[in-house]
């Protein structure tokens, strides 16, 4: 067993199967072959994460296609037609900085988006609750959306976000949209949507009927005092 230079979470474990044993030189030049190794997938990793944020940015603000995003998922490794959209929470946002890698770690591809303390992860939906759990920070929140295709991304990422409002509401460390209880009463977005439409809808049509009269009324004193 020797530590692998230039990463303090890896070591070289060589079992031999008979003698003599590798010398400590031979082992050395093992060890640092491989850490050149894993130092080129941790920068490939890197260069994919960049790009994967990216893709998903474009793709939640509806700036890509369905075919684009689909192949760009594919390429990921994330199965475009059979995955979720993840969100977790923490209170310090680099707790998430390598959620990615420990997915890798465990066979897991997967495309990630974070926006402050929230990481969007789109990942295979045949993800198990106990593999999201081990691979994020400890003391964070998850929210975990319906499986979906690359057309359904968006809604996705609300079913996500309202799972990971349900976590946080009712004390539990990971909630599937589907399966969640309740939130403020509600159990679901669309339900959250209808209630805020129905209580300040009225307000909006109304500051927007205030606003047009009142550029009428400028566009009319404007007519008469030129």
């Amino acid at each position: 067993m020797m530590d692998i230079p230039t990463h303090a979470n890896a070591l070289l474990v060589v079992l031999p199967n008979g003698e003599p044993h590798p010398d400590a030189v031979v082992l050395l030049h093992a060890a640092t072959v491989l850490g050149l190794e894993l130092s080129r997938t941790v920068l490939a990793l890197e260069s994919q994460r960049r790009l994967a944020a990216e893709v998903l940015l474009q793709a939640v603000d509806g700036r890509v296609g369905v075919a684009e995003l689909e192949n760009r998922l594919l390429s990921f490794g994330v199965p475009a037609q059979h995955f979720v959209v993840v969100s977790i929470a923490a209170d310090d946002g680099e707790q998430l900085a390598n959620v990615h890698v420990d997915l890798w770690r465990h066979g897991l591809s997967a495309a990630c988006l974070r926006r402050f303390n929230t990481l969007h992860v789109a990942v295979t939906a045949d993800v198990t609750d106990d593999m999201l759990l081990h691979c994020a920070a400890p003391k964070v929140l998850i929210g975990v959306s319906s499986p979906t295709s690359a057309t359904g991304i968006q809604r996705a990422l609300q079913e996500s976000l309202w799972a990971l409002g349900s976590a946080n509401g009712n004390a539990m460390n990971l909630v599937r949209y589907a399966d969640g209880p309740s939130w403020l009463g509600l159990t679901s977005f669309e339900e959250g949507t209808a209630l805020v439409q129905r209580l300040l809808g009225p307000i909006f049509m109304t500051e927007t009927s205030t606003l047009t009269q009142l550029w009428f009324a400028l566009q009319i004193h404007e007519a008469m005092h030129n």
